[in-house]
């Protein structure tokens, strides 16, 4: 036989206050964990962020591999590439040749992958001109958290 407590008015209200916030803090967990996206564009490139910050990067029409923008999560644009200074996640000496901003890249593809905590992994596979050197990015993002790692 079950015994069953009745509850005063007030034990109810907690009750249900309690599982009220717990609904709101559920859907605020939630939030958070899809707010981590990778987006690509033909046109635009590659933008990755969450509910803190975006980046963005693109292959130029020479075939290079640059930084566009870090913007905060309203949008304001809070580092922009200088056209005139590129940047590239990209940047390596290998013997007597570099690998940077300026340097063609030939893309190959872009994979998911799983990172734990609830964050996102993407890498992007990339061959030099003359097939020498691969280079592989691994970006990961988790959600409410302002950094990109690669």
């Amino acid at each position: 036989m079950i015994k069953s407590i009745p509850a005063s008015p007030s034990t109810s209200i907690r009750l249900l206050t309690g599982l009220l916030l717990f609904g709101a803090l559920s859907s605020l967990h939630t939030q958070v964990e899809d707010s981590v996206y990778f987006r690509f564009s033909q046109d635009s490139g590659w933008s990755m962020g969450n509910d803190q910050f975006r980046a963005r990067f693109r292959m130029d029409a020479d075939s290079t591999f640059r930084w566009v923008d870090l913007a905060d999560s309203s949008g304001y644009t809070l580092w922009e590439a200088s056209p005139a200074e590129p940047s590239s996640p990209i940047d390596v000496r290998i013997d007597n040749t570099t690998f940077n901003a300026r340097s063609p890249l030939r893309f190959l593809n872009q994979q998911p992958f799983p990172v734990k905590n609830g964050g996102k992994g993407l890498a992007l596979v990339f061959h030099d001109p003359a097939d020498q050197f691969e280079f592989v990015l691994r970006f990961e993002i988790h959600p409410g958290h302002p950094v990109l790692h690669h």
